[in-house]
């Protein structure tokens, strides 16, 4: 990663922050790439993505943050959160416990937890 792939990350940042999501996409995407173990800048796409109501694009951002950092409590909450829109229950059910298992004490996690485990039951 280094310097050239925090230019690119910072420079997602400051667009996003301009409204400028296509562009802070593409420095976003630079950034994956030239930090391959980085899961925060595949957190901050799968943001974008989830914001624009693309969730398949969504949810491959935070997986692939997951696979590059397990204990990303915030990736795997996400996860939850876009496979409960797409009304698989169970799936959401097992990345909140995932988010938990990580950060027990996080109140949206404990709550959104509560609000699908009764629907993930058979």
């Amino acid at each position: 990663g280094g310097l050239l792939e925090r230019r690119h990350f910072n420079m997602g940042v400051a667009l996003e922050q301009l409204g400028r999501m296509d562009e802070a996409l593409e420095h976003y995407t630079m950034a994956a790439r030239l930090a391959p173990t980085d899961s925060g800048v595949l957190y901050n796409m799968g943001l974008i993505h989830l914001d624009r109501g693309e969730l398949d694009e969504s949810l491959a951002c935070f997986l692939e943050a997951i696979r590059r950092n397990p204990r990303s409590a915030g990736s795997l909450h996400k996860a939850g959160s876009i496979k409960a829109l797409q009304g698989q229950f169970g799936a959401a059910v097992e990345y909140y416990r995932r988010a938990l298992e990580i950060d027990p004490q996080n109140p949206v996690f404990l709550n959104d937890l509560g609000r699908f485990e009764q629907s993930a039951s058979p």
